[in-house]
């Protein structure tokens, strides 16, 4: 099952980026608490500042 949805989840990725969609993440969550934490942090630093610099709000993952 956890399979499916890892494949499911790469398509969904895959599909996004081919689209020049929203950039999606994968964190390894075997790693320590405060590893995933720090990588979490990094990701949502860089997403924070770019969404400053180019002055463009973030964007939505899925329509309604």
């Amino acid at each position: 099952m956890q399979q499916r949805v890892r494949q499911r989840f790469s398509e969904l990725q895959d599909m996004d980026e081919k689209d020049g969609q929203i950039p999606w993440y994968v964190v390894n969550a075997a790693q320590s608490i405060e590893e995933v934490q720090k990588e979490i942090n990094e990701i949502v630093e860089n997403t924070v500042e770019k969404v400053q610099s180019e002055e463009q709000p973030v964007g939505l993952l899925w329509k309604k």
